[in-house]
C-alpha cells in the first residue's frame, strides 16, 4: 500500500477503506454512555513509549478501545502492558468513572500493580488495593478511589453489599480470563454489571483461553465478547519478539525391574478381568492394558443402572474397583516407577489386609487379588529393592540427574535455574531424593501447595478403634492426640520432607522463591502451583517429568522459560505420554488457528461505549514517572509491593475512626425502577385503571376507519351492519386497516408528556357523516326526497342504540340514493351499431402490449407436471416420480449417448422364453444407472459434518477390510490427527474428504476410493484393462461392456474377481486409471458370457467428483 503514488490507486484505497468502516458500523450497536466525558482528551489517546513500541501491542490496544475483547499472548509478551494503556486513557476520557482491574491471586494482584503503575504512570493516590472482604472502610475507598486492583471475589462481595455503585465502573480488566467458567466469581461480577451498566468495557487477559471450542465459546458468552485477539509462538508479529526456545524430547522405555512388577500384577488380576469380560462391563481382555479412567466411566454406568438387582450390581462395582486400582498401579509403575508405586500400593494392601483379617470387609474377590502368590512376590521384590537409598526406580529419573549435571556444567550463566514438573506430590519427593543422593553441586526443594499430606492407613490406630470396651469419648481423645503414621513412624530428615507432611503456606511459598532467586536452591521440583500466577524469576531449563492431556498446563508449563533470554525444555514421556501430549497439543493448535481466523466461536454484538462522533488519534508520548510508581517498580517482594500502595492509598483516604461500625449494605436500583413501598390494592386498581383506559381508546380508534366516513355508498357502510357483506372477486387483495381518525401530520407521534387529547366520538363522526350525506344528496340534480320524515329526538339507553341507529339511516340513504340512480331514464342507451369494438389494429395493438410470446418448445416446462408438484399443488407418487425422472434423464441425452443406450438394451435382451436379468437393467439408484457423478456439483451436496475419532478409526478398518492391501498405507491416505469431514450427498452418496480432498465415497455398502488415491497407490486395488476402442465411451461416463473386457488389448486378472468387487480401469497403453467401477458379473462369467455390462462404472476422470471442491 505505501507504493501507491498515482491518485486512482489512493482513490481506490480509500474507497476500499470507507467500504470497510461501513461494514463495521454495521455489525455495531451503540450505548447510550451516561458516564461524563472530557470531550477534549477524548480527541486523543496516549500510546506509552517508555517501552519499545511493538506492532501487535500498537494493534490491540486501539482495538481495546472499541471492543469487549480476550487478548490471548504467550507468557512475557506484555498484556499487561496493553491493560495499563487501556486505563490509563479511559481514565483520562472518563475523569469520574471507575477502573477495575481483577486477578484470582494475591501474588498476581501485586504484579499488576507493579506493572500499571510502572508503566504508565498512574498516580498510587488514585490506587485502592482491595484484598480483604473485612475492611470497615471500604465504601470511603470505592467512593474516593478511581483505580482498583483487587480479586473477584472482593468485587462480587461489594456488589452484592451495595458498597460500590456498578454505574460508576467504566472499564474491567480480568487477568486469567480462562478462569470465566462456571459459577467463577469473575461470571458473577459481570452478571451484576449488566444489570445496572450498560456502558462498561471488558478486557480479558489469558496465555491460554482454553484447550476446546466449547471452553472458549463458553468464556465469550460469559464475557460477552465481540473480539478475540490470539497470538501463538507461530504468529508472525510477533515472532521477532520471542526468545529462543529448545524443545527436546526423549521416550523412555521400561525398565526390567518394572516389566516384572506389571507382569506379577496381570498375572494377580487375570481372574478378576475374566469375569468383569464375562459380564460385558469391561471390554479391556489384555491386563496390561487396564486403565483407571475407563474402569470408573463403567463404574459409574453400573450405578447409574437401575433396572440391576442390587445384589449384581454391588458385585460389579467391585470388581470394577479393583480394576481401578490395578489401573493406577499401572500408571505409577510406567510413569513414576517402583517408589511410588510402593508408596501407593503398600498403603492399599495394608488397609485391606487389616479389614479383611478383622473380619470388617468380605470382598473374597479382592482377598484373591490381593493375597495372590504374585502380589506377594511383588511386595517383597519391592521392599529389598527401596532399602537401597540410591536405587532410583524408573530410568526418568537417570535422564533428569544426567540433564542437570550437564546443563550446570555447560552453562554460561551463574544464575541459571531449574524447574522440574510433576503431577504428583510423592513423585516430587522421590525426584528430590534421587538428586540430593546424586550431590555435585545440585541444590532441589520440592514446591508444592498448602494442603497437608493425606493420612495414611495407620493399622495400629484402626485395631485400637475397634476394640469394643474402649468408650467412645476415650476414643475421640485418643483421636485427637494421636500422631499421625507418616509422623510417628518416620520423623522428616530435609525441608522437602516436611514440606510434603504439613503443606507450604504463602509465607514458605514466598521464603522458597526468594532463596531460588538468591541461589540457595538452584532446582525446584513443582506440582500445578508452578505453573500459574507465582513470579518465580529467569528459568533456564524446564523438564517436564510427566505430560498432561490438558495442553493449556503444557503451555503453562514450558512458557516458564525463554522470557528474557533463551532457554530449553525437557520432556520426559513414557507409555502413551507422547500420543497423549501430542494429541493435546495438536488439537490446541488446531483450535488457536481457526479462533484466530474468525472461525468455531460465535462472537457477541460490538458494543461501542464512545460517542460516535469521537475517534481518538494516537498521541506517543513518554510518560513521566512520580517518584511513588518508581519506588514500587524498583520493589520485587510482592508483599513491599502492596505495603507501599498501601501506604499511600491511606494517605489520601479519608478513613473513619469508627472502626467498630458494621458497613450498611446500600441498594443501587435500575433506571426505570420504581422504589418506595406500594400496597398491593392500589397496584392493582391502578393496573385495572390502565388496562379500561387503554382498551376503551383502542375500540374507539378502531370502531370507525376514515374510509367509511369519506365515502357515501353502500359498501362503507357495510361493514358496519348486520347484513351480509357485499361479494367480492377471489383475487381482490385485502385492504390493511387504516389509521385512526384523528391524526396530526408533521407532529411527534411517540408516547406524550402532556396532557392527552380527548378522542373524537363515535356518535358525533357518524351525525358528521350522515348530514354530509344529507348535504350531498340536496345538491342532486334529481331533487329527490330521501328523507321525508321530520327529525326526532330519540332518546336512548346507551351509546350502542344509538350508534346502530345512526349507522342504519345512513346506510338507508345510501341504499335510497342506489335504487333512484338505477332509473333508465338516467342511464339512456345511445350506441351505434358497431361501437365499442376493437378493430384488427386496436386488437394486434393489444396483444403486443400485454401478453409475452412464448417459445413452443419451452411450453413443455411450462406444462411439465413435476414442476408443478415441486411448487406443491399437485403431489405424485412414488412410480410418477420416478416416471417424471426417467423423461428428464431421457431429454438430456445427446443422439450418441442414446443410440449407445439402444445398443446395451438391445444387446442384453434375453432369448425369448429367458427371464431378463432385474438386477442389472432395472431404473435401481442401488445399480447406479443413472450415473452418479456424471452431473455432480455443490448443488447435490445436502449437509458437511466433522466426524468423531471413533468414527475415523470404524472407517479406516471398513475400508481396509475392503482393501486389504491398503492397511499399511491408511495412516497416509487418512491421518491419524487429521479432521475427516462427511459430505452427504443426493443418490445416498457419502463423501469423505481429509484437508479438502476427497479420498474416499460411500454408496450403500460400497466404499470406493477416489482416483486421485488409486494414481498415488495404484498397486493396492484390483484391476482391470480395456482395449483402445473402449476409451472414448469409458471417459464419457458408459459401461463397460464384456467384448471390451474381452478383446484384444484388454486384459482380466487370472485370479477370479467375484460379482460386485470394486475394481479399477485401465486402459490399453494408459499407465493411469481412467475410472473406477463394480463388476456385474464375476470376472469368469464375463469371460464365458462376453456379453452384456461387465463393469458399472462409479467414478471416472473429469466427470463432477473429479473436479469437486471439497473446500466449499
Amino acid at each position: 500500500m505505501d507504493s501507491l503514488d498515482d491518485d486512482l490507486d489512493v482513490a481506490v484505497l480509500e474507497t476500499v477503506k470507507s467500504v470497510a468502516k461501513a461494514k463495521s458500523r454495521q455489525k455495531q450497536t451503540q450505548t447510550p454512555c451516561h458516564h461524563k466525558i472530557d470531550a477534549l482528551a477524548l480527541a486523543t489517546y496516549i500510546y506509552p513509549t517508555n517501552l519499545a513500541i511493538r506492532d501487535y501491542q500498537y494493534n490491540i490496544v486501539h482495538r481495546a478501545f472499541f471492543h469487549n475483547i480476550v487478548v490471548a499472548l504467550p507468557t512475557g509478551l506484555g498484556k499487561t502492558f496493553i491493560a495499563s494503556t487501556v486505563m490509563l486513557n479511559y481514565l483520562r476520557w472518563f475523569p469520574e468513572s471507575k477502573v477495575i482491574f481483577m486477578a484470582p491471586t494475591k501474588p498476581l494482584v501485586a504484579q499488576q500493580i507493579k506493572a500499571c503503575c510502572g508503566i504508565t504512570g498512574i498516580p498510587p493516590s488514585h490506587v485502592a488495593i482491595l484484598l480483604d472482604k473485612t475492611r470497615k472502610n471500604r465504601a470511603a475507598i470505592w467512593d474516593e478511589k478511581r483505580v482498583f486492583f483487587t480479586t473477584p471475589q472482593v468485587v462480587e462481595n461489594d456488589l452484592a453489599m451495595g458498597i460500590v455503585d456498578p454505574k460508576s465502573v467504566v472499564l474491567l480488566v480480568i487477568d486469567e480470563a480462562h478462569r470465566a467458567k462456571g459459577n467463577y466469581a469473575y461470571n458473577n461480577v459481570v452478571k451484576f454489571l449488566d444489570r445496572f451498566n450498560k456502558a462498561y468495557r471488558i478486557l480479558a487477559l489469558t496465555a491460554t483461553p482454553a484447550s476446546d471450542v466449547e471452553g472458549v465459546q463458553e468464556i465469550v458468552t460469559n464475557l460477552s465478547i465481540s473480539k478475540i485477539e490470539v497470538r501463538t509462538e507461530k504468529s508472525i508479529d510477533i515472532f521477532k519478539y520471542l526468545k529462543r526456545k529448545l524443545v527436546d524430547r526423549v521416550t523412555v522405555g521400561q525398565s526390567d525391574e518394572i516389566k516384572q512388577a506389571i507382569d506379577w500384577i496381570c498375572e494377580a488380576i487375570k481372574p478378576t478381568l475374566e469375569i468383569a469380560n464375562q459380564r460385558n462391563i469391561y471390554e479391556v481382555k489384555d491386563p496390561q492394558y487396564i486403565n483407571a479412567f475407563s474402569a470408573l466411566t463403567s463404574q459409574k454406568k453400573i450405578i447409574m443402572n437401575h433396572s440391576m438387582p442390587e445384589g449384581l450390581k454391588w458385585s460389579n462395582y467391585f470388581i470394577l474397583q479393583l480394576l481401578v486400582l490395578v489401573g493406577q498401579c499401572l500408571r505409577k509403575l510406567n510413569i513414576y516407577g517402583i517408589r511410588s508405586f510402593f508408596s501407593y500400593f503398600k498403603d492399599k494392601y495394608t488397609e485391606f489386609a487389616t479389614k479383611y483379617n478383622n473380619k470388617k470387609s468380605t470382598n473374597h474377590m479382592a482377598a484373591k487379588f490381593y493375597f495372590h502368590s504374585s502380589i506377594k512376590k511383588l511386595l517383597a521384590f519391592c521392599e529389598d529393592a527401596i532399602k537401597n537409598p540410591r536405587y532410583l526406580g524408573h530410568p526418568k529419573l537417570e535422564i533428569v540427574i544426567s540433564e542437570l549435571t550437564s546443563f550446570f556444567e555447560t552453562t554460561s550463566h551463574k544464575d541459571s535455574r531449574v524447574i522440574i514438573f510433576t503431577e504428583f506430590r510423592e513423585s516430587a519427593l522421590d525426584i528430590v531424593r534421587a538428586i540430593e543422593q546424586q550431590g555435585s553441586g545440585l541444590k532441589p526443594h520440592i514446591f508444592i501447595g498448602q494442603a497437608k499430606e493425606k493420612e495414611k492407613f495407620d493399622e495400629e490406630k484402626y485395631l485400637t478403634k475397634q476394640k469394643k470396651k474402649r468408650k467412645r469419648k476415650n476414643d475421640d481423645e485418643d483421636d485427637d492426640a494421636s500422631t499421625p503414621a507418616s509422623l510417628s513412624s518416620k520423623r522428616p530428615s530435609s525441608s522437602s520432607e516436611q514440606a510434603q507432611i504439613q503443606g507450604m503456606n504463602q509465607k514458605t511459598q514466598k521464603e522458597l522463591i526468594r532463596k531460588f532467586k538468591a541461589g540457595e536452591y538452584n532446582v525446584l521440583v513443582a506440582t500445578s502451583i508452578g505453573e500459574e500466577g507465582l513470579d518465580i524469576g529467569e528459568v533456564d531449563l524446564i523438564i517436564c517429568y510427566d505430560s498432561t492431556s490438558s495442553p493449556i498446563k503444557n503451555i503453562q508449563r514450558m512458557g516458564r522459560t525463554g522470557r528474557n533470554r533463551d532457554g530449553k525444555v525437557l520432556l520426559l514421556f513414557a507409555g502413551n505420554e507422547e500420543s497423549k501430549f501430542d494429541k493435546a497439543m495438536g488439537g490446541y493448535e488446531y483450535i488457536q488457528q481457526h479462533i484466530m481466523n474468525g472461525n468455531m466461536v460465535e462472537l457477541h454484538q460490538q458494543n461501542r461505549i464512545i460517542p460516535p462522533q469521537f475517534d481518538p488519534v494516537v498521541k506517543e508520548q513518554k510518560i513521566e514517572l512520580p517518584d511513588e510508581n518508581i519506588q514500587i517498580q524498583n520493589e520485587d517482594d510482592e508483599d513491599e509491593i502492596i505495603k507501599i500502595a498501601m501506604k499511600y492509598m491511606n494517605k489520601k483516604t479519608r478513613a473513619k475512626k469508627d472502626k467498630g461500625k458494621k458497613i450498611e449494605k446500600r441498594f443501587f436500583m435500575p433506571d426505570d425502577a420504581e422504589t418506595g413501598f406500594q400496597s398491593v390494592g392500589d397496584m392493582l386498581k391502578n393496573l385495572d385503571g390502565a388496562r379500561k383506559r387503554q382498551k376503551i381508546e383502542e375500540s374507539e380508534d378502531d370502531l370507525i376507519p376514515d374510509e367509511i366516513l369519506s365515502r357515501s355508498d353502500e359498501s362503507s357502510f357495510q361493514k358496519l351492519s348486520s347484513s351480509p357483506p357485499v361479494s367480492k372477486t377471489p383475487n381482490s387483495t385485502k385492504v390493511s386497516r387504516q389509521p385512526t381518525l384523528i391524526t396530526t401530520p408533521g407532529k411527534y407521534t411517540g408516547t406524550s408528556l402532556g396532557v392527552k387529547k380527548r378522542t373524537v366520538n363515535v356518535i358525533n363522526q357518524l351525525k358528521a357523516a350522515q348530514f354530509a350525506s344529507k348535504s350531498n344528496l340536496s345538491q342532486n340534480d334529481n331533487n329527490i326526497d330521501l328523507d321525508p320524515a321530520p327529525d326526532v329526538d330519540l332518546a336512548f339507553d346507551d351509546d350502542d342504540d344509538e350508534i346502530l341507529a345512526l349507522v342504519q339511516r345512513t346506510s338507508s340513504m345510501n341504499n335510497t340514493q342506489l335504487s333512484q340512480n338505477s332509473d333508465e331514464k338516467i342511464f339512456s342507451n345511445n350506441f351505434t351499431s358497431g361501437e365499442g369494438l376493437l378493430t384488427s389494429e386496436q386488437n394486434t395493438e393489444l396483444y403486443m402490449s400485454y401478453y409475452t410470446p412464448v417459445n413452443f418448445m419451452d411450453l413443455q416446462y411450462i406444462y411439465d407436471p413435476q414442476n408443478e408438484a415441486a411448487s406443491g399443488s399437485i403431489q405424485h407418487s412414488t412410480t410418477s416420480k420416478n416416471y417424471l425422472r426417467c423423461v428428464a434423464f431421457m431429454s438430456k441425452l445427446t443422439d450418441e449417448e442414446s443410440h449407445r443406450l439402444i445398443h446395451n438394451y438391445k444387446s442384453t435382451t434375453p432369448v425369448k422364453g429367458e427371464l431378463p436379468d432385474f438386477h442389472i437393467h432395472t431404473f435401481d439408484q442401488r445399480q447406479g444407472f443413472f450415473r452418479m457423478f456424471k452431473k455432480f456439483g455443490k448443488e447435490e451436496v445436502h449437509s458437511r459434518s466433522n466426524i468423531k475419532s471413533s468414527v475415523q478409526r470404524g472407517l479406516k478398518a471398513n475400508f481396509v477390510n475392503h482393501f486389504e492391501k491398503i492397511e499399511p498405507v491408511i495412516d497416509d491416505i487418512i491421518p491419524k490427527k487429521s479432521q475427516v469431514i462427511l459430505i452427504k450427498c443426493e443418490n445416498k452418496i457419502q463423501c469423505y474428504a481429509v484437508e479438502d480432498n476427497i479420498v474416499l465415497f460411500q454408496h450403500f455398502d460400497d466404499l470406493v476410493p477416489h482416483l486421485k488415491v488409486v494414481h498415488k497407490y495404484p498397486d493396492l486395488f484390483p484391476r482391470v484393462q480395456v482395449d483402445r476402442g473402449a476409451i472414448k465411451f469409458v471417459m464419457s461416463g458408459a459401461n463397460v461392456m464384456c467384448p471390451g473386457l474381452t478383446s484384444a488389448g484388454a486384459k482380466l486378472p487370472e485370479e477370479n474377481l467375484e460379482k460386485d468387487t470394486i475394481v479399477t480401469i485401465y486402459a490399453e497403453g494408459k499407465e493411469s486409471a481412467l475410472a473406477i467401477g463394480k463388476l456385474t458379473m464375476s470376472t469368469d462369467e464375463i469371460k464365458a458370457k462376453n456379453k452384456g455390462v461387465g463393469i458399472e462404472l462409479l467414478h471416472y476422470l473429469g466427470d463432477g467428483l473429479w473436479h469437486f471442491d471439497a473446500s466449499v
